[in-house]
């Protein structure tokens, strides 16, 4: 009886051993788990140094001062931007100013070319109406030249023309043969027809105050008087050409 309590005891003795150690593995590794995830806290801790000198026996314990360390050097102050606003503020006046003196240069650089080109053209407007106004002055003074001289030539060939024609009245008076009906005070206009020479192709009496025997005389003395007396100058010929006759009484 007492073995057979003994061979059941000894499995259960080693189930618990074999129980125990793995909770105890397992506490072990989660105490280390936690200690490497908790980082370790150092604590600061000041000292005193104390002069063993300086303590009685039965004296209280006086701690010495502590030395503060000597304060670093602090940084020049910085400006605040209170203080920088004004000079940027002047630097970025001043840039518009400069800016602004540039615009102004330009646009009177502008304004001088616009201007000089306006003049330069008021210039050549000036320059051209003058020349103009001249060439319309020579025209005029050459038209009135022109309109004297031909008013002078005008004149000239009128009288030349009327001496030629006088010429021909002459003429035909010396060979006209004087009708008994002829009265005194004989005018009339013959009408003659010649050619370059003054060879007389026809002749007719046009008006005239004599009757049909003085007027048929005068026109056979224009054909007698063939050829006619050639003009003062080449250019006053004319085939058709009328000549007042009145002969001398």
């Amino acid at each position: 009886m007492a073995a057979e309590q003994r061979a059941a005891i000894g499995p259960a003795f080693l189930s618990l051993i074999m129980h125990a150690a793995f909770a105890a593995m397992l506490w072990f590794g989660f105490v280390n788990f936690r200690q490497r995830e908790a980082p370790v806290q150092q604590l600061a801790i000041e000292a005193v140094v104390v002069d063993p000198s300086q303590f009685q026996i039965g004296a209280p314990v006086q701690p010495q001062p502590v030395e503060e360390p000597p304060p670093a050097d602090e940084p020049e102050p910085q400006a605040t931007p209170e203080e920088t606003l004004p000079q940027e503020s002047a630097a970025a006046k001043e840039q518009l100013l400069a800016a602004q003196r540039e615009r102004e240069e330009r646009a009177r650089i502008e304004r001088e070319k616009v201007e000089a080109k306006q003049r330069e053209e008021q210039r050549k407007r000036a320059e051209a109406e003058a020349r103009e106004r001249d060439r319309a002055r020579r025209e005029a003074e050459l038209r009135a030249r022109l309109a004297d001289e031909e008013r002078e030539d005008s004149g000239r060939r009128a009288a030349l023309a009327q001496q030629w024609a006088q010429q021909i009245a002459a003429r035909i008076q010396r060979a006209w043969i004087r009708p008994a009906t002829a009265g005194a005070g004989i005018d009339c206009m013959v009408h003659v027809t010649q050619i370059p020479g003054g060879e007389v192709v026809s002749a007719s009496v046009v008006s005239c105050n004599g009757d049909a025997a003085v007027r048929e005389s005068i026109e056979t003395a224009a054909r007698r008087a063939s050829p006619l007396p050639p003009p003062p100058e080449a250019q006053l010929f004319e085939r058709e050409i009328e000549v007042r006759f009145r002969p001398h009484d």
